[in-house]
């Protein structure tokens, strides 16, 4: 067995750990204060040199009251990047009192990787987390707010029955703490932290159970900061590249402002509280006509959308025209179906339907073909729906079974076969709604098990309560129609 290296003899535990130079301030050093790293010093008995004992030293971890039952204890590493607040005010020693580590650990380590699309460039999880972690310290409203995520989020998992309480409570303050600041902040659109504590709130409606209403306040004020911080602000100025943060900024509130209004199949189309035209044109301008920050090597590895905005547009449009077929122009149709054509030439037939998949190789590409084949459902999606607004029942508004031997149903079909194992692609968050319209479509007891066992692993993966909104609806909707059962 190999002799271990030799330590850091002095120093904090978290420079000890890395190997890292320490100036060794107390209680926090200047490395971990700097760098928002837990800074935690060794005892005695640590100190001693790993090369005198027979044995691998044990690792401790930090008291919590509280806590859930063993086998569900988080482990605690010290790895680069972690959120904690040991730079604020509140010393380490009181948060290792309660369950706060724990949770900023969940968000760190699994809850902060779903919000982001698997096939997304590195670079925008690594912007976007080290600016959550630079204004963590200093705004108790994004505090509770990840809080909140990551209490909601073990809820979901079903760790802890009382998580759903804890996640209420830290709503709350984030709330409180966030009307104050909106009251006093100066310059809402430069205050990184109110953004990104806005946009927690809104995917802390999607993502948990039960707080799905409250996203639409909360995509308003988004929109609003946003508005004031890339459109507003830069009128005089179009910036040529534009930065990883702000793509994400904008995809985030596209994403979300997409679902909240076409909401559920079942239900009427009302648009009016999510829906913005004037925030969308902006929005999709600016992303269209800036270069990419990260350049990915196609347009397929942004870090929510994923897929082309245009296409997101077009959906709601047949979603509207569907809900008010009496008030549609012959135009209209007319220029809905030679988009929607154009759309269904760009499918690359042959490589959806390539059952050869496999992780290996250049890092990314199996990624960038699911980024690819989630496409093709949208457009799947948007070329069915607009063959039932081509029939012109105005007594339906809703998708209706469709040709199960259909060129459109036979593709979505070997999609779904095709990753019907695949756990990555059940992260792919931003085809949930085309895998929602895709359960409406279908009529036959297999392809009906497909969708459902598809949005079971989703759920599998990663416990969003949205994906339990839409297989509810479909449950019902299969079960009116005597399908399913």
């Amino acid at each position: 067995m190999a002799v271990p290296r030799l330590r850091v003899k002095t120093g904090c535990q978290t420079c000890r750990t890395r190997k890292k130079k320490c100036d060794e301030a107390r209680p926090t050093c200047q490395r971990c204060k700097a760098l928002g790293w837990r800074c935690t010093w060794p005892t005695s008995e640590e100190l001693v040199d790993r090369r005198q004992k027979s044995a691998p030293r044990r690792k401790s971890h930090p008291a919590i009251k509280d806590e859930p039952s063993p086998e569900e204890q988080q482990q605690w590493d010290w790895e680069e990047g972690q959120l904690s607040l040991t730079s604020s005010p509140t010393s380490f020693e009181e948060l290792a009192q309660d369950i706060k580590p724990m949770l900023f650990d969940h968000f760190n380590d699994k809850y902060f990787q779903l919000i982001l699309l698997p096939s997304c460039h590195p670079e925008y999880s690594y912007v976007t987390f080290n600016e959550i972690a630079t204004q963590l310290p200093d705004c108790r409203g994004l505090q509770y707010t990840v809080l909140a995520n990551a209490a909601s989020h073990l809820y979901s998992i079903g760790k802890s029955g009382s998580m759903k309480e804890l996640a209420l409570i830290y709503y709350s303050q984030a709330l409180r703490d966030l009307h104050q600041l909106l009251e006093t902040a100066a310059e809402l659109e430069t205050d990184n932290g109110l953004l990104m504590s806005v946009i927690l709130l809104y995917t802390l409606g999607s993502t948990s159970i039960g707080t799905y209403s409250d996203v639409p306040r909360h995509l308003g004020a988004a929109v609003k900061i946003v508005t004031l911080r890339m459109f507003q602000a830069r009128a005089a100025i179009r910036p040529t590249v534009l930065p990883a943060f702000d793509r994400l900024l904008l995809e985030s509130v596209l994403n979300a402002m997409f679902t909240v209004s076409l909401g559920l199949w079942s239900e009427p189309f009302d648009s009016d509280d999510a829906f913005q035209p004037s925030f969308w044109l902006h929005a999709e301008r600016l992303l269209n006509h800036s270069d990419l920050s990260p350049p990915p090597p196609t347009g397929l590895r942004n870090p929510v959308v994923g897929i082309p905005v245009a296409l997101l547009k077009l959906f709601l449009l047949i979603r509207q025209l569907l809900s008010d077929l009496n008030g549609t122009d012959i135009d209209t149709i007319r220029d809905l179906k030679l988009e929607v054509a154009s759309w269904e030439s760009s499918i690359d037939y042959c490589s959806a339907v390539d059952h050869a998949n496999n992780d290996d190789g250049e890092l990314g590409t199996p990624h960038l073909q699911m980024a690819q084949d989630a496409a093709s459902l949208f457009i799947v999606c948007i070329s069915v729906l607009t063959e039932q607004l081509l029939l012109g029942d105005s007594n339906i508004n809703i998708p209706l079974p469709h040709d199960p031997e259909s060129w459109q149903m036979r593709l979505a079909r070997s999609v779904m076969e095709k990753y019907s194992e695949n756990a990555i692609w059940a992260r792919f968050f931003n085809i949930n709604m085309a895998v929602y319209t895709l359960g409406y479509f279908v009529a036959r007891d297999h392809d009906i098990d497909l969708i459902r066992r598809d949005l079971q692993r989703r759920w599998d993966h990663t416990n969003f309560g949205l994906t339990l909104r839409y297989r509810k609806d479909l449950e019902i909707t299969w079960a009116s129609r005597g399908l399913g059962g």
